[in-house]
């Protein structure tokens, strides 16, 4: 399996990394699993557009702690991280020169704006509705996607009243089923801290995140995608750990 050494990954400055060696290692732990899950993604996909690299889009990338790494590690793809914080935007360019990645750029906006081409997302703990954001952006360019959401109940305060119905549920599959006020109400369930054990209220929350999970992977699935639903792990490296992956068809079978 993958093992990330220390060492040999983009430094952080400027406040922009983590201190702490237990952060670190879990830090570590979550990139591994997010390493290995965008290999796969890349294998299948092998290479981007009319025959051009493969092209990376990290949605909320702040100031670059998993895309740097992961854009160090293929070298052969191009990566553009995209945050609407300048001061992000500036350590993203910066960390880049330092650690010499010319396959790097930053873009600075929001992820519901982007409209460029790409062939692979990537939304890493996105809080609330902005991993819909970056699902929605990578639907729209019949890129791949990988999505480690976060914040579920953010949800609501995330997307405007008047647009509500129309966005929550994400499939039809939900919206058939429910309606948006009580899924919004799943949502407000979902938003857990632990994984608590078995009769307590956060397994009654673990419960109510795969449902949203679910609907996501649904929405996938009715726009084309083959769709996984899976963990990081090892499972303690973040309470945040569920990890969704969309595959466009055609894909090209890896193997």
């Amino acid at each position: 399996s993958l093992s990330l050494s220390l060492s040999s990954q983009p430094s952080s400055s400027e406040g922009g990394g983590i201190s702490r060696r237990d952060r670190v290692t879990r830090k570590m732990w979550q990139l591994e699993s997010l390493e290995h899950a965008l290999d796969l993604v890349m294998k299948a996909r092998r290479t981007g557009r009319e025959g051009r690299p493969l092209r990376v889009v990290d949605f909320g990338s702040g100031s670059g702690n998993s895309a740097l790494v992961l854009a160090a590690l293929h070298p052969e793809a191009a990566f553009t991280l995209v945050d609407n914080k300048a001061d992000c935007i500036r350590l993203v360019d910066k960390r880049a020169e330092e650690a010499g990645l010319n396959n790097v750029v930053g873009h600075l906006g929001e992820v519901s704006d982007f409209r460029e081409s790409f062939d692979v997302g990537l939304a890493v703990h996105l809080c609330g509705a902005a991993t819909d954001e970056a699902q929605k952006a990578c639907m729209e360019a019949e890129a791949d996607f990988i999505l480690v959401p976060c914040c579920v109940g953010k949800i609501e305060m995330g997307c405007r009243e008047s647009e509500r119905e129309a966005t929550y549920p994400r499939s039809s599959f939900f919206r058939s089923k429910l309606p948006t006020s009580e899924y919004l109400k799943l949502t407000r369930v979902a938003d857990f801290s632990d994984g608590g054990g078995e009769g307590t209220a956060d397994e009654t929350a673990g419960l109510a995140k795969k449902m949203v999970d679910y609907d996501r992977a649904k929405a996938g699935e009715e726009r084309g995608y083959v769709m996984t639903v899976g963990k990081m792990v090892p499972l303690v490296s973040t309470v945040k750990n569920d990890v969704i992956v969309g595959l466009k068809k055609p894909w090209r079978k890896i193997g």
